[in-house]
């Protein structure tokens, strides 16, 4: 019994020793805000959806673009959280989360709610 106590806790240490990694904490990485000029675009595949190509010739897949955005060929201006995740069932654009937007000749920005 004593035996099987050592050779278990010799078991446990030497694991731990392989596998730093499994003691260290989680990395997180800060969320990257940025802001953009581009010009919203219908994409008609999928069910057809909105997306913005950005001037710097990104393509942006708003998680929501506020109704009034919502029209091919506008030209806006927006800050934005990019996301990490891989390409969705659209399979087009970074995937962001627009944090503020307005028309490109607008003065001031349109709120964005959220609901949950």
């Amino acid at each position: 019994m004593i035996k099987l106590r050592v050779s278990y806790l010799w078991w446990i240490i030497g694991a731990r020793l392989l596998c730093p990694a499994s003691m260290a904490e989680p990395v997180t990485t800060p969320a990257t805000i940025f802001e953009g000029h581009g010009q919203v675009i219908y994409v008609s595949v999928e069910g057809g959806f909105y997306g913005v190509l950005g001037d710097d010739g990104q393509k942006y897949l708003p998680l929501v673009l506020p109704d009034p955005f919502q029209q091919a060929a506008l030209r806006v201006k927006f800050t934005a959280r990019l996301l990490n995740r891989s390409k969705g069932f659209r399979m087009w654009g970074q995937a962001i989360e627009i944090l503020g937007i307005t028309a490109a000749d607008c003065a001031s920005p349109l709120p964005i709610t959220t609901t949950p």
